[in-house]
């Protein structure tokens, strides 16, 4: 079975960094932060086999990771592509950011 290649836009990794941030901020628990990046790591790399698994919403499609976080992708099928735009907070204005 082929596999997607995953790739991380420049917006997506300003928003993890954000969300890192915010993390450390109410926790002051580096492995905290750790244990919840690597579990949005797994989930987003989970779709270099299944991507089209989850929801779609306007022209992206949507994770939820941990009820908090919401990851937006678009699948390029022509170059066997899962791209990363964006991760922010369920509970976000997201509807106007994108």
């Amino acid at each position: 079975m082929k596999k997607y290649n995953i790739v991380l836009k420049e917006a997506f990794h300003y928003d993890l960094n954000y969300i890192q941030d915010i993390i450390f901020r109410f926790t002051f628990s580096k492995e905290t932060v750790k244990k919840i990046i690597d579990s949005i790591y797994i989930h987003i790399y989970s779709l270099s086999i299944l991507p089209y698994r989850y929801v779609s919403y306007k022209n992206f499609r949507v994770i939820t990771i941990r009820k908090k976080y919401k990851v937006f992708y678009k699948i390029n099928e022509t170059k066997w592509e899962v791209q990363i735009y964006r991760i922010l907070f369920s509970s976000s204005n997201y509807q106007n950011v994108l």
